[in-house]
């Protein structure tokens, strides 16, 4: 698999679309669009900053190196069942945990 055909594959396991790496990394859409087709090499500074971008490694772009796709993350209700917790008061309480700790989060901001 050749270098644009990772970028692809690993922007499509993370559901991020090239116009959003574009904004995200200061990188012009025509230019983006010439990484993802293989029209373009990016130089190595690209590289590092697309490989952050995409969650993975330089090694795994340019085929040195295979990674595991990164899972989809669990939602709450997802990882209460997968837990096992079935006391409603329980849950309840981690509810207004997880409420807390976004407000915490927003005031830090």
């Amino acid at each position: 698999m050749k270098l644009h055909e990772r970028l692809q594959k690993r922007a499509d396991e993370l559901g991020i679309k090239q116009v959003d790496l574009c904004k995200k990394l200061g990188i012009p859409k025509t230019t983006m669009n010439g990484y993802f087709k293989g029209t373009r090499e990016p130089d190595i500074e690209t590289l590092k900053l697309l490989a952050r971008a995409l969650s993975t490694t330089i090694g795994h772009l340019v085929g040195d190196i295979e990674v595991s796709p990164t899972p989809k993350p669990l939602t709450v209700n997802e990882l209460i069942t997968q837990q096992g917790i079935t006391n409603p008061e329980h849950i309840s309480m981690l509810l207004g945990m997880i409420d807390l700790m976004k407000v915490w989060q927003s005031l830090k901001k």
